[in-house]
C-alpha cells in the first residue's frame, strides 16, 4: 500500500512539475523581455483556492481545476497538443521506416513521457464536462498557437 501512495505521490509530483515549468517559464521570459525594453510587465492576480463545493471536490478526487480563463492555460494547452501531434506522428514516421524506431526511441520515450504527464490538459481540455474543465478559448488559442507553431516550422525546415 507504502508503494502505491509513494507512486501517485511522484506521478503527481511530476504533472505537476510540468505544469509549474510550462506556465512560469513562459511568463516569466516575458516578463524579463518586457521589463528590458521599457514595457509594462505582465500581472497577476492573487485568488482564494477551492471556494465551491465542487471544486473543493475535484481537488480532493486528486483532479486539476482549469475552469478559469487564464493565459497560463494557453501555454500548457499549446505545449500538450504540440508534443502529442509530434508523438503521433514521429511514431508513425518510426514505424514506416525500417529500423525508425530503434534510432528514434529515445525522441519517443521523452515525448511520451511528456504527453502521459500532460494528460490532465488533455483531460481538461478534451473531455471533462464538470466545472474543471477548460474555457473554449483557452481551447481554441492553444489551437490556433499550434498550428502557427507547426507552420513556422515547416517553413524553417
Amino acid at each position: 500500500m507504502e508503494v502505491g501512495g509513494l507512486v501517485r505521490r511522484w506521478w503527481s509530483d511530476q504533472r505537476m512539475w510540468l505544469i509549474r515549468g510550462i506556465s512560469t517559464c513562459a511568463f516569466g521570459t516575458l516578463d524579463f523581455v518586457l521589463s528590458q525594453i521599457g514595457a509594462s510587465a505582465a500581472g497577476f492576480n492573487l485568488t482564494s483556492k477551492a471556494e465551491e463545493k465542487e471544486v473543493n471536490k475535484l481537488y480532493c478526487s486528486g483532479k486539476f481545476f482549469f475552469g478559469t480563463t487564464s493565459s497560463l492555460f494557453i501555454s500548457m494547452g499549446t505545449i500538450a497538443i504540440v508534443n502529442l501531434s509530434s508523438f503521433v506522428f514521429g511514431f508513425m514516421k518510426a514505424v514506416r521506416r525500417v529500423g525508425g524506431v530503434d534510432e528514434m526511441f529515445l525522441q519517443l520515450l521523452l515525448c511520451g513521457f511528456v504527453v502521459a504527464n500532460s494528460l490532465p490538459v488533455y483531460e481538461a481540455m478534451f473531455f471533462r464536462k464538470d466545472v474543471g474543465k477548460m474555457s473554449r478559448s483557452v481551447i481554441y488559442a492553444s489551437i490556433l498557437l499550434a498550428c502557427a507553431l507547426f507552420c513556422v516550422g515547416k517553413m524553417i525546415s
